[in-house]
C-alpha cells in the first residue's frame, strides 16, 4: 500500500474531529456560562455538564457528517470553526447571545460600525480557535473513497451522533428541561449552529413578510361629522 495514501484520512474522521475541537474549544463562552451556574456545583451536575458537551459534539458531528466528502469536507469545517470563533469573540467579550433579533441587528449593521469591531482582541481570538484547525485542515490528505461507501458511512455516524445526543438527553432529561428553561440564554451560545439558525429564522420571516400581501394604509380612515353649521377646518 502507498505510504501516503496509508496517511490519508477519511473525511468523516476530520469531520468528528472538527465537531470534538468546535465543541470543547470554540465554545467556550457556553461552557463558562454553564459552570457559573449553581446546578454544577454537585457531582450529579458535573455529569450532566459533561452529557451536555458531548450532545453539542454529537450534533456538530451529525450537521457535519453531510458534508463529509472529499470536495465538501474542508471549506464546511472552514465555514463551522470560522464562524464558531466569530462567536465566541462577541459572546465572550460583550456577553451577546445571537438570537433572531440580533441576527437582523447584525444584517441592518452599517460599514462604518462593522469596521470599529474589527479589534486586536477580535483578530486573536479568530486565530487562536480557528488558526490551528485551519492550518490543520491545509495540510491534511483526504483519502479516496467510493461514494456508496462514503454515503453509508456518512449515514451511520449522523445517525449514531443524534441517537447518541437523543440517549443523553433522556438520561439527564431533567437536568436539561430545567436549566434550559431557567436559563434560556445557554440555548442562544451553542455555536455555530445557533448563529445558522438565527440567520435561517430571520430569512425564513423576511420572506414570509415579503410574499404577504400588502393591506392599503387607512382604508377604514373616515373624517368626523362636523358639527352643524360649521366649516371644514382647511377653510376656517
Amino acid at each position: 500500500m502507498d505510504t501516503a495514501r496509508a496517511r490519508a484520512c477519511n473525511p468523516l474522521a476530520v469531520a468528528v474531529l472538527g465537531a470534538l475541537w468546535i465543541a470543547a474549544v470554540a465554545n467556550w463562552p457556553l461552557w463558562r456560562a454553564l459552570a457559573a451556574l449553581p446546578e454544577l456545583a454537585s457531582p450529579r451536575g458535573a455529569l450532566f455538564g459533561a452529557a451536555f458537551l458531548a450532545v453539542v459534539a454529537a450534533l456538530l458531528a451529525a450537521s457535519l457528517a453531510a458534508f463529509a466528502w472529499r470536495r465538501t469536507i474542508k471549506p464546511a469545517l472552514a465555514l463551522f470553526v470560522a464562524v464558531a470563533a466569530l462567536h465566541a469573540h462577541f459572546a465572550g467579550a460583550y456577553g451577546t447571545a445571537l438570537d433572531r433579533a440580533l441576527a437582523a441587528s447584525v444584517l441592518q449593521t452599517h460599514a462604518r460600525e462593522a469596521l470599529d469591531l474589527l479589534t486586536p482582541g477580535l483578530a486573536a481570538s479568530v486565530l487562536l480557535l480557528a488558526g490551528p484547525p485551519i492550518a490543520l485542515l491545509a495540510r491534511v490528505r483526504l483519502a479516496p473513497t467510493p461514494g456508496l461507501r462514503q454515503l453509508g458511512l456518512n449515514a451511520a455516524a449522523a445517525l449514531g451522533a443524534l441517537a447518541l445526543a437523543a440517549a443523553l438527553v433522556a438520561a439527564f432529561y431533567a437536568d436539561f428541561a430545567a436549566t434550559l428553561r431557567n436559563h434560556k440564554r445557554l440555548r442562544y451560545l451553542v455555536a455555530p449552529l445557533n448563529v445558522f439558525y438565527a440567520f435561517a429564522a430571520h430569512a425564513r420571516a423576511t420572506g414570509a413578510r415579503a410574499g404577504a400581501p400588502l393591506a392599503p394604509a387607512g382604508a377604514g380612515a373616515a373624517l368626523a361629522p362636523l358639527p352643524r353649521g360649521a366649516r371644514p377646518p382647511l377653510l376656517a
